[in-house]
């Protein structure tokens, strides 16, 4: 199974840490900006809909409009410990998993990567297993 991801506003090593993963099983879409009601639409709604994990930062506000386009969401992993940009009620709704970081070390981007990436894995995994909970 190949999860697709859309990554928004990251940072450059980020990105690397990506693209240097060796991540066989995710197809990954980088997105400069954050996600939010003007942004979603400079993105292909083909794109959208095939989507099945985004990750955010702070900057995106994710809405339940925004969460209407995405068809096939599973997991929404933001890159921050605060998750207050994300609509909680409409992610419950959905059934879609709301992944935030451990810990507030906002100074450590390594480990706020691994973390994220730790937690998505589990949450694809588990959606396979049908043993999310």
């Amino acid at each position: 199974m190949v999860c697709k991801m859309m990554l928004f506003d990251y940072r450059d090593f980020e990105k690397h840490y990506f693209e240097k993963a060796n991540l066989d099983n995710f197809d990954i879409k980088f997105y400069d900006f954050p996600l939010n009601d003007e942004t979603i639409n400079h993105i292909p709604i083909e794109e959208i809909e095939k989507t099945n994990a985004i990750s955010v930062f702070t900057t995106s506000k994710v809405n339940d409009e925004i969460l209407d386009r995405f068809k096939n969401l599973r997991v929404i992993s933001t890159r921050s410990s605060e998750y207050s940009h994300i609509n909680l009620q409409a992610c419950i709704d959905r059934n879609i998993a709301l992944i935030n970081v451990e810990t507030p070390w906002q100074d450590v981007p390594n480990y706020i990567l691994l973390q994220t990436f730790k937690k998505i894995t589990e949450v694809l995994c588990g959606c396979r297993d049908n043993r999310i909970v």
